[in-house]
């Protein structure tokens, strides 16, 4: 990896547990790997989450990933769309604002991510809580 390129992370997610999801993991993660390189990152990990619900944050793909964004070991992150990290727009966005604060970039490969709206998102999160 050269000095100056980005440590990027894949995330995929389904819902579903069947032979359907294992298809839909691979469809994500080359599709990602793909964007990584069209970014000139370098991909350091790979997180998934298969038979999991987007309306947690609790799953061990999505922790572990977290876990290693926390450390230091990763600059961006990628998904397929922000639904496969969290169904619930106040949970994506509290997610996507703590990614801010560490200086980590998120990047959806649908592009409809909006990382300008997160502290607003968390301010009527918690507002409502």
């Amino acid at each position: 990896m050269a000095n100056n390129e980005k440590r990027a992370a894949i995330y995929c997610r389904t819902a579903c547990k069947n032979e359907h999801s294992i298809i839909a993991i691979e469809a994500q993660r080359e599709t990602l790997q793909h964007l990584a390189q069209k970014c000139g990152c370098s991909v350091v990990g790979v997180y998934t989450d298969i038979g999991y619900s987007g309306n947690s944050l609790n799953r061990p793909g999505l922790v572990s990933l977290s876990a290693d964004t926390n450390a230091g070991k990763i600059d961006i992150i990628l998904a397929q769309r922000i639904d496969r990290v969290a169904r619930d727009i106040l949970l994506a966005y509290g997610w996507l604002d703590n990614l801010q604060q560490l200086g980590i970039e998120f990047i959806a490969a649908d592009g409809t991510h909006d990382l300008t709206l997160a502290p607003i998102i968390n301010t009527i999160k918690k507002r409502v809580s």
